[in-house]
């Protein structure tokens, strides 16, 4: 009997141990990435995607880094009403094209348009930072009463 409860006893402790071992281990890992893609991630998507060489990829580097610098400053500026800040982010992606484009071959300008209109078509990810429905409310307010429209 003794022998059993000790048994019994050891394999708990063991089964504890492995449950917080495992535990740790899963605390360590680095939280999901959050907000738009470095300029490093976005040039391994365009190359993965639209075969970029080691060239185009040198000369595209600096154009996707301005972009996210000029990104950055908008999301930090907390003086421009969100609707401003998205026509803004819009012109900077527009006004980064030509540069874009003239590092691209004419079928990688076919597939990077095909690309943008998927991603354009897709929409923008829900719960983002304007939350779910683009920000606009459908349903009653939290405090009950009628769904706004």
């Amino acid at each position: 009997m003794k022998t059993k409860f000790a048994y019994l006893l050891m394999l708990g402790v063991a089964v504890l141990g492995i449950s917080l071992l495992a535990g740790n281990a899963l605390a360590q890992q680095p939280p999901p990435p959050h907000g738009p893609p470095s300029p490093e991630e976005r040039l391994k998507r365009l190359t993965a995607d639209l075969g970029l060489s080691e060239a185009q990829v040198a000369k595209l580097k600096p154009v996707f880094a301005n972009i996210a610098e000029k990104m950055k400053a908008l999301h930090d500026d907390t003086a421009t009403p969100q609707e401003q800040k998205r026509e803004k982010g819009r012109e900077i992606m527009r006004e980064a094209d030509p540069a874009i484009n003239a590092e691209l071959t004419s079928d990688q300008k076919t597939k990077f348009e095909e690309l943008r209109k998927k991603h354009k078509a897709d929409g923008p990810p829900p719960g983002g930072p304007s939350g779910p429905n683009g920000g606009e409310r459908k349903g009653p307010p939290s405090g009950g009463g009628k769904p706004t429209q």
